[in-house]
């Protein structure tokens, strides 16, 4: 498959809201106060240019800032559009101004004032419907006198005269004229309002305070015209030293309880010479999650929590996501008898935080998912019938590749979890599991180990009773052979006997060694046919590669070597037992016996040494199998249900404790929702076929014979000493009578069955990963005793709440009270797509808009074939996409409404 086409067509798809550093306070070489050092005079823009070129690369968005011209402004567009500054991406016009009436300021007395402009004004618009109906005036002697217009001149003619009017003793060290002007020219704020109320203007600017200077206007002067000042700005400015300072002025807002929405900018009027601090052009700490448009700025205000991050370094994503999806299916494949709407090539590319697919009926929201979902290997019903000459698998393409914890919720599994206590239980516990950093599921791997040593004591039980068996045969077979030895009693005869009997035992004993030694050295071969060298990363990787060359040198030597003298002293032994035996025959036939009766007794003599050989083994096997029975404990098992308990009730508390503030938030919408673990003592259906295995049954569950074995219950089965109890015990409970307490009686008249029957409830007891619950309560009822919508509240409020994993739902909305969705949801998406990625597919506006999606997905069926477009909410192009949501433009408005903010 060629992943490569998408590069090759040119196309760019957007990745929606992104993160990128606004610089919006920048002074220029036109601005009447700065301190730019210039090799050159007259190449100081050129010079100013270059260094603009060379800010840190965040930086994309700049606010040319030069008090009250836009002189700077449009020389810095003009060299962006020659082709410079290809760095950054929107150049915004601030003018600022200072305010007459608010006192307090250290040095000027003055609260600096910005206005912040749409860049789809231009300089000219701006000039005429704000800049130039300012008018200089001022009133130093009692009379008011009028200097025109904003202008450098009239600045340096209201100089000239504030100086005049200066005694002679306070003249020295002034600034120019022209700074005296600047320095001392003040708008009134009611004058500022009512310039602004142009609908011209209208929507097309952002008021912002400087938080500096809004410090120092003192509380006690007036409380009231403080808090008014602040809160009816769109933000605050700040040019904090350090982002630890910054970070505290945040704080002190927050704490003042008012206006917060703060940006840190460089308010630079100076170049950067090896150390960035206050007033250096790129010092700037404001990251904004937005377009790079006046649109995007406008979003941010709306979303100020989370689309305002201050710090050096971009905010981390989700650490898990799935970037982009690409399709590439051939151009006439059908499902069922219609065209497949994703028949060709496609690429749908995600935010890494929250995305929102729309699109009407029968655009392919649901099939984008779908095949998302097949593809990550959930199987979807709904392509079964796609006829295609390349599989799913093969014509959908992950970046990256692979996401093994991606997870789908299709529209009837929050339904399903709602009804589904077992499902529900997994997958509260895949987020439990991960916020404990994957300990409950090393707990329950330990488990798994722990079980399997104790079904070993099962196979325990037959090896015991197999070599018992095993034993008492040896005996009988020895004690048989013995009899046939004994028919005769002459010397030579019992001397013969005695040798051969020696013999055979020293030929068993070296067999026997011979057996061991060889198993050994499979063992050995085996271990270097199944590992290779390492290369050398670390000490434990040499040492590992020296083990492997010493076990090869050992195998070499021992494989070659022939023993020879031991072998030579075996087969001298041979040699001997056979001399014997034939001497025995010799006296065999002396007695007149036949061919076979000379062979048994003459085989029965060497034998009686491997059979007592073989005997002396199986005890020493039986003993060590008894003993491993008699000593097994189930400490092992006690302490990992102890830890796993209070691992999984710890970070219940955690959670409980999150839905207890959720509920605290949302009394309306919301009640409190709880998870309870327990292990569950609904054993029988995994004990039955644990039995059916173990004791090689073939009964079902509803079958007489499982009636009545549980009719004693597990407790006091495991309190009885030997069958014949239990089988008492189970006859005073049920009629004797039947088939099936005859079938019962034969199976567990055996004590071994009746031992692997207690061992069989030990491990369903102590199975606490078969058997977790999560118990979920909502307003203090179980869920399964809630109504529908309650359920499927709990569900997508704790699918939601819990986890960092990636997360797909398809339609969501469709079991929820719109109430709910507007009221809470959108709070909890907003906050959990910090930390994870969120896909919706909905029609939903409250979950696109008032959740602030941070890219929307339109699709779209044309011909047969789905197309799509890639948006965001401050795209105003696609802005009627949004309004003709259901409930969209009642979204908008409530959105506008949360900040008092203008209508769209």
């Amino acid at each position: 498959m060629d992943w490569n086409y998408i590069k090759r067509s040119g196309l760019k798809m957007s990745i929606g809201s992104n993160w990128n550093k606004w610089d919006l306070h920048v002074h220029t070489p036109d601005s009447i106060v700065h301190d730019y050092k210039f090799v050159e005079q007259e190449n100081r823009w050129d010079e100013y240019i270059d260094a603009l070129e060379k800010l840190p690369s965040d930086i994309k968005v700049l606010g040319i800032n030069d008090y009250w011209f836009l002189d700077g402004y449009k020389k810095v567009l003009e060299y962006k559009n020659a082709g410079r500054l290809e760095n950054i991406e929107l150049i915004l016009p601030v003018v600022e101004v200072r305010l007459k009436e608010f006192v307090g300021n250290k040095s000027l007395n003055k609260i600096n004032y910005h206005i912040l402009f749409s860049n789809e004004l231009t300089v000219n618009e701006i000039e005429t419907h704000f800049l130039n109906r300012i008018d200089i005036k001022t009133n130093l002697d009692g009379n008011e006198m009028a200097f025109g217009h904003l202008c450098d001149d009239n600045f340096e003619k209201l100089g000239k005269e504030i100086e005049r009017t200066t005694p002679a003793n306070k003249r020295q060290g002034l600034p120019s004229h022209k700074e005296i002007g600047f320095n001392n020219f003040t708008i009134d704020l009611n004058k500022l309002d009512e310039l602004l109320k142009n609908d011209y203007l209208k929507g097309k600017f952002l008021r912002i305070i400087g938080k500096s200077e809004w410090d120092d206007f003192r509380w006690e002067s007036s409380a009231g015209d403080k808090k008014s000042i602040i809160n009816n700005c769109d933000f605050v400015f700040s040019a904090s030293p350090t982002i630890e300072n910054a970070k505290k002025s945040k704080q002190s807002l927050i704490d003042q309880g008012v206006n917060n929405r703060l940006l840190h900018c460089s308010d630079s009027h100076k170049f950067y010479i090896g150390k960035y601090d206050s007033k250096v052009l790129g010092h700037c700490f404001t990251w904004l999650k937005a377009d790079c448009t006046f649109e995007g700025l406008k979003q941010v205000l709306y979303e100020s929590d989370s689309r305002i991050y201050l710090g050096e370094n971009i905010p981390p994503k989700a650490v898990h996501k799935l970037d982009k999806v690409i399709i590439d299916f051939d151009n006439d494949i059908l499902i069922g008898n219609e065209k497949f709407c994703f028949s060709g090539k496609h690429e749908v590319s995600f935010s890494p935080y929250f995305t929102c697919i729309i699109g009407g009926r029968g655009s392919g929201k649901s099939t984008l998912v779908n095949l998302v979902a097949e593809k990550n290997g959930q199987k979807q019903d709904s392509l079964k019938q796609l006829k295609s000459n390349k599989s799913i698998d093969e014509s959908i393409g992950f970046y990256p590749l692979s996401l093994s914890n991606l997870e789908y919720i299709p529209q009837n599994r929050i339904e399903d979890f709602a009804k589904d206590s077992p499902k529900f239980t997994a997958s509260i516990f895949e987020r439990l599991d991960r916020e404990s950093d994957n300990e409950l599921i090393s707990i329950e791997k330990e488990l798994e180990k722990e079980l399997e040593k104790l079904d070993s004591q099962i196979a325990l039980l037959d090896d015991r009773d197999n070599l018992s068996i095993k034993l008492d045969e040896i005996k009988n077979d020895i004690q048989t052979k013995e009899e046939l030895v004994k028919a005769f009693s002459d010397k030579e005869y019992l001397q013969n006997k005695e040798k051969v009997t020696k013999i055979s035992k020293d030929i068993e004993i070296i067999n026997n060694s011979k057996t061991d030694y060889n198993n050994l050295l499979v063992a050995l071969k085996k271990i270097l046919n199944e590992n290779e060298e390492k290369i050398i990363k670390n000490k434990y990787d040499e040492k590992y590669n020296l083990l492997l060359t010493k076990i090869e040198s050992l195998v070499n030597i021992f494989s070659v070597n022939t023993f020879y003298n031991e072998v030579k002293g075996y087969e001298k032994l041979v040699t001997n037992q056979d001399e014997i035996a034939e001497n025995i025959k010799t006296f065999l036939k002396s007695k007149n016996l036949s061919d076979e009766n000379i062979k048994d007794v003459t085989n029965a003599n060497i034998d009686i040494a491997k059979l007592t050989s073989e005997k002396d083994n199986i005890n020493v096997k039986l003993a060590k199998v008894i003993k491993q029975i008699e000593e097994y404990k189930y400490d092992n098992l006690d302490k990992l249900r102890e830890s796993f308990s209070s691992k999984i009730n710890e970070q219940l508390i955690l959670v409980n404790e999150k839905f207890l503030k959720i509920k605290e938030s949302n009394p309306d919408d919301i009640k409190e929702i709880k998870i309870e673990y327990l292990v569950s003592t609904e054993i029988k259906e995994q004990l039955i076929n644990k039995l059916n295995k173990s004791l090689e049954l073939n009964y079902n569950s509803r079958s007489p014979f499982y009636d009545y074995l549980f009719r004693v219950s597990f407790s006091e089965v495991l309190l009885i000493e030997n069958c014949e109890d239990f089988i008492s015990q189970v006859g005073e409970n049920c009629n004797t009578n039947t088939n099936a307490y005859q079938e019962l009686e034969t199976i567990f008249t055996n004590e071994k069955a009746f031992e692997i029957y207690k061992l069989c409830i030990k491990y369903c007891q102590y199975d606490f990963k078969s058997n977790k619950v999560l118990k979920v309560l909502y307003d203090n009822k179980s869920l399964e005793d809630s109504s529908f919508g309650q359920r499927c509240t709990a569900a997508i409020v704790i699918l939601l709440s819990l986890g960092n994993n990636p997360i797909i739902l398809d339609e969501p909305e469709a079991h929820l009270d719109s109430s709910l969705i507007a009221n809470y949801l959108v709070s909890l998406i907003k906050e959990q797509k910090q930390n994870r990625q969120i896909i919706f597919a909905t029609h939903n506006a409250n979950f696109v808009i008032n959740a602030d999606a941070d890219l929307i997905i339109k699709l779209n069926n044309e011909n047969g074939i789905t197309t799509s477009e890639s948006f965001t909410i401050e795209d105003l192009e696609h802005r009627n996409s949004l309004l003709n949501l259901e409930g969209g433009l009642d979204a908008f408005e409530k959105r506008e409404k949360k900040y008092n903010i203008r209508k769209i």
